[in-house]
């Protein structure tokens, strides 16, 4: 069984402070929300997070294989995928077009979702194929 891995976190990148003759900055912790459990806006094991040009968060649950998205207020708006659409989902990124895009780790695939949570398409799939202009074997 997962353990839970909540809440989720959101901060701003460790960054180097130029004005401050270039010494590392510390991430910052912007903002920390959700609870551990299975049900609408509660999550089991949280793995990936991605924000979107309205500053909603959508965090992949790899449990529940689902994506909850929260507004940018973190509350909760709906949930996606499930059994039969993702397995495992783990990575997360929003597009410039909205669309949501996760990297189906169980399938072995990418799969793309419209900014409500409509599937659109996958691509991928599980092996390694030799392409032009590829190195080959490494």
């Amino acid at each position: 069984m997962l353990s839970p891995m909540l809440p989720v976190t959101l901060s701003v990148p460790a960054t180097v402070d130029a004005a401050g003759g270039g010494l590392p900055v510390a991430p910052r912790l912007i903002s920390e929300f959700g609870a551990a459990g299975a049900g609408p806006g509660l999550l089991i094991h949280a793995y990936g997070a991605a924000l979107d040009a309205n500053g909603d968060v959508f965090a992949t649950d790899v449990a529940t294989s689902t994506v909850d998205e929260y507004d940018s207020s973190a509350r909760f708006v709906r949930s996606f995928g499930g059994a039969g659409t993702l397995n495992s989902p783990r990575g997360i990124t929003v597009a410039p077009s909205g669309d949501v895009v996760v990297a189906d780790t169980g399938d072995d695939r990418v799969d793309v979702f419209d900014g409500v949570g409509t599937f659109v398409r996958s691509f991928g799939a599980l092996g390694v194929a030799e392409c032009e202009g590829a190195p080959g074997p490494m």
